[in-house]
């Protein structure tokens, strides 16, 4: 079986690894705030707004379509890369907006500061 990790921060991070944890690589798209940033920045009129824990999938104003576009997007691209992993055996969802999704990609592990504890059992096992 394999593990996909997908790290939501900045940038969305997706890597996967096989079963003798061989590391095959991954890809990097834009991240929540980024792809929220970008909408406005790229625009003339459109607002620059936050995401929220309680998002809907369609918008029913400009602010909530921008939200909606954005999370639904980034949670559609989620359940892509899991669907085309042909659903492996584990997928760790981490990073500071993992939090958004949590509840919406189904058997996930929810650790939120999966690198900073690699690096900390790193750190400690070549004391």
């Amino acid at each position: 079986m394999a593990d996909l990790i997908i790290d939501l921060g900045t940038c969305a991070t997706f890597d996967y690894l096989d079963s003798s944890l061989n590391y095959y690589g991954g890809n990097i798209a834009p991240g929540l705030r980024m792809r929220l940033r970008a909408m406005h920045e790229f625009t003339s009129k459109l607002p620059l707004v936050e995401p929220i824990a309680d998002w809907k999938v369609i918008g029913s104003d400009t602010q909530t379509a921008l939200v909606a576009g954005a999370m639904s997007g980034l949670l559609n691209e989620i359940k892509g890369y899991i669907r085309h992993f042909d659903q492996p055996s584990s997928v760790f969802l981490t990073g500071g907006d993992a939090v958004y999704f949590i509840n919406r990609v189904e058997n996930c592990i929810f650790a939120p500061n999966l690198v900073l504890d690699g690096l900390v059992h790193c750190f400690n096992l070549n004391k």
